[in-house]
């Protein structure tokens, strides 16, 4: 009909590069990489229910075939207020509140150097502390990356972590496990947000954890866990 003809053109469609061999995301040392097109949503889903054409979403997952084991599966909040942007999720730990609503929170895994560094910064999901004595703050959980580096002195992991914003002085317990030995060593408490780790060995896979500590009332929250192969 005259006057309803569209003048704008169609964006729900988009180009992107994947893994041939997984159609996820490409990480690094992906043999070989394609252009395909997916959907784009103008309004992204969140919650349990999924659409049925969601499959033909550009997907969110590095793929996991290539990236060796430099993957961490990390809990990113799926809010449509986002608009497709990808945010860690404020989990609510201890004595906090608030937080992500869970039907926004979904657990995705990524290579090391894609993996989503902010936190959702949405008023609605920030998190607040219940103080029941005045004296009991816990420091919600870090965000855990890392990578193997072969350097001059030898083979070195590269640790660094995010953390959402928190009033108190806060302090990093490093953990470390191999496949061999499951017990987790302390093996470093440090203030900062990265730590290198120069006593690792070529061929052993090593896992890593950290732990945010109120520096005066040593509650705790743990970070995600993340294995880092040493070649």
């Amino acid at each position: 009909a005259a006057g309803t003809i569209p003048k704008e053109i169609s964006d729900v469609w988009v180009q992107k590069e994947v893994c041939s061999e997984s159609s996820r995301l490409p990480a690094d040392t992906c043999p070989e990489i394609i252009s395909k097109v997916f959907l784009k949503r103008p309004i992204p889903y969140g919650g349990s229910a999924v659409p049925e054409d969601a499959h033909l979403e550009l997907p969110r997952e590095t793929c996991s075939l290539h990236a060796g084991g430099n993957i961490v599966t990390l809990r990113i909040c799926m809010d449509p207020a986002h608009g497709g942007e990808i945010y860690l999720a404020n989990i609510a730990e201890g004595h906090q509140s608030g937080g992500c609503p869970p039907h926004y929170v979904i657990e995705e895994s990524f290579s090391t150097e894609n993996a989503p560094k902010e936190y959702c910064n949405l008023p609605e999901h920030r998190l607040s502390v219940s103080n029941s004595s005045g004296s009991e703050n816990t420091p919600p959980p870090p965000s855990l990356s890392g990578e193997s580096q072969q350097g001059g002195g030898g083979p070195q992991v590269n640790l660094n972590w995010q953390m959402p914003a928190y009033s108190g002085e806060v302090v990093f317990s490093i953990e470390r496990w191999t496949n061999e030995n499951s017990t987790k060593n302390n093996i470093a408490v440090t203030a900062k947000t990265t730590w290198t780790d120069k006593t690792v060995q070529n061929g052993i896979t090593y896992h890593y954890r950290v732990t945010a500590l109120d520096a005066k009332t040593r509650k705790g929250s743990s970070s995600n866990n993340i294995s880092i192969p040493v070649q």
